[in-house]
């Protein structure tokens, strides 16, 4: 049945009446708890399937750690092998740095010989010009001398100032210019005249010069002579 408006149009459907003792249709899921109104549900509605269960990540995790330790490793023979290198380079220098040492200790300097300096003097070819004048009035040794001083040494020039021409010819003319000499000194005489002898001896012999004395020339050697013994 249905009502029906003042037009005659229906405004209610009639429902038919079920059988209070029909059964209800089946659910699936577990029960759901009546609602009261007003009141939110306190738990979803559950959707009747298990959760998921989270994706296993040990594996990634042993990788990871597996990859750390072999980057440890590589960093550590890497960093051992740069220190090697720099342990053998400073042992290299260090050796060479002895090396060099040992070699400038045992070496000795050169030794600087001095030759000695040999001061060779020649012996006067002439006599001192200030010598060759006659000596003192009573000294007539130092004449003498003079004479066999310029007979060693050839000086003609000189012996002429204090012996005459023939003297000095007769001098000069005895070889081995008076080698082996020896002055035995003077002595005055007056045979066959008054005069002044000096002589020279040598083994086997002796050489004479005779002298006299003026005021003008001074000593004068006037003849030369040897005698045999």
């Amino acid at each position: 049945m249905s009502d029906q408006d003042p037009y005659g149009d229906p405004t209610r459907v009639d429902t038919p009446v079920s059988d209070p003792t029909q059964p209800m249709p089946a659910v699936d899921g577990p029960p759901t708890e009546p609602s009261t109104p007003g009141v939110p549900p306190s738990e979803p509605p559950d959707t009747g399937e298990p959760p998921s269960e989270p994706p296993d990540r040990r594996r990634w995790i042993l990788i990871a750690i597996l990859i750390a330790i072999l980057l440890a490793a590589l960093s550590w023979f890497l960093l051992r092998d740069d220190t090697d290198d720099t342990e053998t380079d400073g042992s290299t220098t260090t050796t060479e740095s002895t090396t060099t040492t040992e070699s400038t200790t045992t070496t000795a300097p050169p030794t600087a010989t001095t030759a000695p300096i040999t001061t060779t003097t020649s012996p006067p070819t002439t006599i001192d010009p200030a010598r060759c004048v006659s000596s003192a009035p009573d000294d007539p040794d130092t004449t003498a001398e003079l004479v066999f001083d310029a007979y060693t040494l050839a000086d003609r020039a000189c012996a002429s100032n204090v012996m005459t021409a023939s003297a000095l010819e007769q001098l000069f003319a005895i070889p081995g210019a008076g080698g082996g000499w020896t002055f035995m000194g003077c002595e005055d005489v007056d045979d066959p005249e008054p005069q002044t002898l000096c002589r020279y001896a040598f083994e086997g012999g002796s050489t004479t010069f005779r002298m006299n004395y003026s005021d003008t020339e001074g000593w004068t050697v006037f003849e030369v002579f040897q005698t045999a013994d």
